[in-house]
């Protein structure tokens, strides 16, 4: 049904490897040319492309990608001057077609994951080139340097800590890439995006870049040079900090614990959050799916399809509405799910309206107008989902051998549903919601009629169903015909009741028996069916939500109101839905994680040569974390996979700061030794690109927080921006401090060793 006429659907899925637009001009071309051939007597229109959907997808992140871009170049534009921002934003280009051309070796397309790949990586891609160039300007600078010579000792410097931050981000975005499953083929494009854009960046930084920048940059700056020069100069700004880095050197038992807490606060106030697997799709379409009792005719469900579409297009905005009866829509989107077929007693419709505002508002208000307008079915309405497919937010699994147990479980649990807040809808795959009519004979009276019990369900079988009496041919095709009573004999209980029956031994001059004769009829209720999961019979119950509840604490709730629920022995609940793929998610990245920090910790171990430097390494992985759920906590959005995908990037990003602080001061032997001022000075010297690289990842995710329209970006981007951003308090605070700190313990230690052997010594000079 098309906006209340009759249609014939015809969907066309394409390949993977086809361009969408491209393809959709063929599907054009040929229906045109399908209409010119039947003369006009065939309308063909284009119901639904995704086409559209994918063109404004891609435009609005090739804008933001653009926009991220403009945003990076004048932050390196603002630190370090017009020579410099060029040579560093020739590896933004670079970088982003090396990850480009390396989505084919993975077998990934240009599609909206792997362009928001590259849109993460914006800020993180020319990191490196940021850090070679700063090292190279500042070696330029020092007296009787050559361009070779600064070359070589950047090189030589930069090599090891730059190898280890770029291996640690790749490291942290791992878990990502090795995602299984329907939630690895998701997103799994965004991993491969920014790993492989690091892997570039890492190689033109230290051979592009470092090779322009020792050939291109000045040697010297004049007094007064412009900023567009040499970058903004700050002098106050960095006295002040630097007085500010010495106060908390000679103070590490009070900035050290402040600096804990305020990033475990993030922890506990993100428990305070709502918690969504994955946020609904923002479309201007939504879904409503309509069910009668089991046993309904299709003919039932036609009329309930209209009448609900007359209801539908009363409302404002409304553009185009479909209904398939008898089974699942075409699909539309992703991972809308199509399990339903030749089933009579369902109907499915596709609503289009004018905007993703009006969807969003409509969707519980047409819940509740359709469910007391239409109370003969069970209505769902219901948004797009995002994320890997998912047959309902919140399901609830019960196992057990017997049927009828089963489908009292299932009615106890949708009790408990109907008792929690949100909830709009629930159904059970086991229900006792089947007609079912019995004749209520015996095998005695059958056979005072001549007839046995065989041939009595016999006949009946015939009358009813019928049976195939041969077939015609219409040009190619063979339409078979089958033969039964018509359907005003058998559209009521009468009609059944006066169906003849063969019964020869009952009057020879009169063969035909009235069913009547041999009972009454008894109209009972019976198991409409029986799902299985591997082997194991389970009845499925699915509950719906209203708009803006989050389904996995609705599963939590469901979950604590049947911890107390007597289950008989032989069944078992199991909760799936959102929750559930949410927690085989998790599980699989907590399998990964381990491995990987064990893998960052040993990289940078074996690149400080201290378990020490690596120990505090791992804390500020740890702490910057809790920085990003305080971000997210700050924006108010809702803890999810997306969040927790950014926690993952995080971890190899915001660490990168403090890699650069602590291999400047592993360098200087005297800030080794726990030197004050040498620490401010090999601090205050890595603040420039620290800042500089912290900004310019910041801005390129600011398109993603303020300009992307929907709720799946933007907690991601929150998780990645706000826990870089204030990462600055931990590569350039908690960093020092705690270097500093472990460095005097150190040479304090080392003193009284070195006090003691030369007691010793002298003791045995005296003896």
């Amino acid at each position: 049904i098309l906006n209340g006429d009759e249609v014939v659907f015809v969907a066309a899925r394409m390949q993977n490897n086809v361009r969408v637009d491209h393809w959709t001009e063929q599907i054009k071309q040929q229906a045109e040319h399908f209409t010119q051939t039947y003369g006009g007597s065939v309308d063909v229109d284009l119901i639904f492309e995704q086409n559209s959907y994918t063109q404004e997808r891609l435009t609005e992140l090739t804008g933001n990608l653009i926009m991220g871009s403009a945003v990076v170049m004048l932050v390196v534009l603002f630190f370090m001057g017009i020579k410099s921002s060029w040579i560093v934003g020739l590896s933004l280009p670079m970088s982003a077609f090396f990850a480009v051309f390396s989505l084919s070796f993975f077998d990934e397309q240009i599609h909206q994951m792997s362009i928001f790949g590259i849109i993460i990586a914006i800020g993180l891609l020319i990191d490196n080139a940021i850090v070679m160039t700063d090292e190279i300007r500042q070696n330029l600078l020092k007296h009787n340097a050559t361009r070779v010579g600064a070359f070589t000792k950047s090189i030589q410097h930069l090599f090891a800590p730059l190898f280890a931050s770029t291996l640690t981000t790749i490291l942290g975005f791992m878990p990502i890439f090795l995602l299984n499953g329907n939630i690895g083929d998701f997103i799994g494009s965004i991993a491969v995006s920014v790993v492989m854009a690091l892997v570039g960046s890492f190689w033109l930084s230290i051979t592009v870049i470092a090779a322009l920048a020792a050939r291109f940059l000045p040697k010297s700056h004049a007094v007064d040079a412009p900023w567009y020069a040499q970058g903004f100069q700050l002098p106050q700004v960095s006295s002040a900090f630097a007085e500010l880095l010495r106060k908390a050197l000679h103070k590490p038992l009070l900035v050290l614990p402040a600096c804990i807490v305020i990033c475990l606060l993030g922890f506990g106030l993100a428990t305070t959050l709502a918690n969504v697997f994955f946020p609904s799709a923002d479309r201007d379409q939504f879904v409503v799916e309509a069910y009668l009792p089991s046993g309904s005719s299709i003919n039932a469900t036609y009329q309930l399809a209209l009448s609900m579409d007359k209801v539908i297009n009363e409302y404002e905005g409304i553009k185009q509405v479909t209904w398939l009866v008898g089974s699942s829509t075409p699909m539309v989107y992703y991972n809308q799910f199509m399990n339903k077929d030749n089933s009579p007693e369902y109907a499915n419709g596709v609503i289009t309206v004018d905007s993703m505002e009006r969807a969003a508002k409509m969707i519980d208000r047409l819940q509740l107008d359709l469910q007391s307008e239409f109370p003969q079915a069970k209505v769902i309405v219901k948004p797009f989902g995002q994320g890997p497919p998912i047959p309902a937010p919140v399901e609830v699994d019960v196992y057990g051998p017997n049927l009828e147990i089963l489908e009292q479980i299932g009615q106890d649990i949708r009790l408990v549903m109907a008792n929690t807040p949100g909830l709009s809808q629930s159904i059970a795959s086991i229900t006792v919601s089947e007609p079912e009519l019995i004749i209520d004979t015996t095998r005695d009276r059958a056979s005072n009629s001549g007839l046995n019990l065989n041939e009595l369900s016999g006949q009946l079988q015939l009358a009813l169903n019928g049976q195939l009496g041969g077939s015609i041919v219409e040009q190619t095709e063979e339409i078979p015909i089958k033969v039964r009573i018509g359907n005003e004999q058998r559209s009521d209980l009468i009609g059944l009741a006066a169906l003849p029956l063969a019964a020869r031994g009952h009057n020879a001059s009169n063969p035909w028996l009235p069913v009547a004769a041999l009972g009454d009829f008894n109209l009972q209720p019976a198991i409409s069916g029986i799902t299985r999961k591997d082997g194991e019979r389970v009845n499925r119950v699915q509950g719906y939500l209203m708009q803006g509840v989050p389904p996995v604490d609705a599963s939590n709730q469901i979950r604590a109101a049947l911890e107390s629920y007597p289950l008989p022995d032989g069944y078992r609940i199991k909760m799936a839905g959102d929750a559930n793929k949410q927690q085989e998610a998790i599980g699989q990245l907590a399998t990964y994680a381990p491995v990987l920090v064990v893998m960052m910790i040993t990289a940078l171990i074996l690149t400080f040569k201290s378990v020490r430097f690596a120990a505090v390494i791992g804390s500020v992985m740890i702490l910057s974390v809790g920085l990003g759920m305080l971000s997210l906590w700050l924006s108010g959005h809702a803890i999810g996979f997306n969040p927790v995908l950014g926690c993952a990037g995080l971890i190899g990003v915001a660490i990168n700061g403090s890699i650069v602080v602590i291999a400047a001061i592993n360098a200087n032997p005297k800030a080794l030794a726990g030197d004050t001022e040498e620490i401010i000075a090999e601090t205050m010297s890595c603040s420039r690109h620290i800042l500089s690289t912290t900004f310019t990842t910041v801005g390129g995710l600011i398109p993603l927080l303020l300009f992307t329209s929907g709720s799946f970006w933007p907690p991601l981007a929150v998780v990645l921006a706000g826990g870089v951003g204030f990462s600055i308090l931990l590569s350039l605070l908690y960093t020092p401090v705690i270097i500093a700190t472990l460095c005097r313990i150190r040479a304090r230690k080392n003193a009284r060793i070195a006090a003691k052997y030369a007691a010793r010594m002298a003791h045995v000079e005296q003896n």
